[in-house]
């Protein structure tokens, strides 16, 4: 997706379902067999998904920024 979203390789998805068991928000489901975001606005930004992925079909391309208050 590229927009602070996972992004998800539908030619590599097996379908396993690890990623949306592993979602701790359901940003990701299995929708017609494939990982797909359902809900943008949920991801927390955990990359939890991209970890656990066992076909390497998702990434998180975002870079996540600490700032001191």
């Amino acid at each position: 997706m590229g927009n602070g979203t996972p992004d998800i390789d539908t030619e590599i998805c097996i379908g396993c379902g690890d990623c949306e068991s592993w979602c701790p928000t359901g940003a990701v489901k299995i929708v017609n067999g494939k990982a797909t975001v359902v809900n943008p606005e949920a991801c927390n930004y955990c990359t939890d998904c991209e970890t656990i992925c066992r076909s390497g079909a998702i990434r998180c391309p975002f870079e996540i920024v600490l700032v001191a208050k």
